[in-house]
């Protein structure tokens, strides 16, 4: 096989009793947006359904009708609301909650009307300055609300700009202006991300968001997961396609970027950019093979990476090669690319591949 991996169901729950330890006194509503952070949207919410989480997010409204029609029966909020008025009667069928964070999406559903009620949160904007009403505005927000008698406030919510940077006090700042404006509102609250779960404790309040921890990454730059007793959720393989045996001086992929300093073994590993394997990891990431690390050089094709055999003798034609998981993190790949770790794990998997799920 290609290119292969497994989904660890222990590692989920374990991330998740984190959060409870983190956060003893909060309701959890689990982020699985993006394809459950690239780990399959079904998969990892049917695992966190069935470790009693008390609510799922995702970012769009077809998300949330994929989780409904897979057997998803929890609490359902799409962070991201609504476009248009069809999708009003969609998320009222469907009970699915809907974030609320403009003066439009009200409108949309005084002119809708539906039947039966549909259950919102409200987002005010506390200093992210992307979506939100101005928090200042929530009581005549919570008025334009009450007058509709369908809709139903499950909270209100905000969202941290600044949480993984620790030395930071904008979080201090938003929390303390969240709560400002919210303590006297008789609705939950949700303000902590998986950094402000983590590091942030007055932000818990009556809800939390744990997205990045879940999956086993560290939200802080910098920082491994293992500080925070994380375990990597998801394990990707390929295997060794062909070996070349390259003398000193012989270059190696396209542009030929990379030289051969000494006679060397070139396995060639069936994982690509089309993969999603980034091409900004060219000659400088690592894989894992027996267990030890070895160099990507070359530039990353669409289809095919190299890697430097030299000390790894046993390694030939078929070899598992292991790019993602215990020993080799996405927060490794991700300073090796110069990005995220979010980014390596919505990426990765850009072909459909065999996702195993393990316990």
């Amino acid at each position: 096989m290609r290119l292969y991996g497994s989904i660890s169901s222990s590692a989920l729950r374990h991330n998740l009793s984190r959060v409870r330890v983190y956060s003893p006194e909060s309701k959890i509503m689990g982020v699985v947006k993006a394809n459950g952070y690239g780990h399959g949207l079904v998969r990892v919410a049917r695992i966190l359904q069935q470790s009693d989480i008390d609510a799922l997010a995702v970012a769009t409204v077809d998300e949330a009708v994929e989780l409904r029609d897979s057997g998803i029966t929890c609490p359902i909020c799409v962070l991201s609301g609504f476009c248009d008025v069809e999708q009003v009667s969609v998320v009222k069928a469907k009970k699915i909650d809907c974030v609320v964070y403009c003066g439009e999406q009200i409108r949309y559903f005084g002119t809708s009307r539906p039947s039966g009620n549909v259950g919102i949160w409200i987002k005010v904007d506390t200093g992210m300055n992307r979506l939100g009403f101005p928090v200042h505005q929530l009581p005549r927000v919570l008025e334009e609300i009450k007058a509709l008698a369908f809709l139903e406030p499950r909270g209100i919510m905000s969202h941290f700009a600044c949480a993984d940077e620790l030395d930071s006090n904008y979080t201090i700042k938003q929390t303390d202006l969240f709560v400002q404006h919210t303590q006297f509102s008789n609705i939950d609250r949700s303000i902590a991300n998986s950094a402000g779960i983590i590091s942030w404790p007055d932000s818990h309040l009556e809800w939390v968001r744990p997205g990045i921890m879940l999956y086993g990454i560290s939200p802080f730059p910098g920082m491994s997961a293992k500080t925070h007793d994380l375990r990597p959720v998801m394990e990707l393989f390929s295997t060794v396609l062909a070996v070349k045996q390259l003398r000193s001086g012989q270059r190696v992929g396209y542009g030929q970027t990379w030289t051969c300093n000494e006679d060397t073994r070139i396995g060639i590993v069936g994982c690509g950019y089309g993969d999603g394997y980034f091409r900004a990891l060219s000659s400088r990431a690592q894989v894992l093979i027996e267990g030890r690390r070895a160099d990507v050089v070359g530039r990353v094709s669409m289809d095919s990476l190299a890697i430097n055999l030299n000390g790894h003798r046993n390694v030939g034609v078929g070899s598992e090669v292991k790019l993602l998981g215990e020993g080799l993190s996405a927060e490794d790949l991700a300073a090796a690319a110069g990005t995220i770790p979010y980014e390596i794990l919505t990426s990765v998997i850009s072909r459909p591949i065999s996702l195993l799920e393990s316990h």
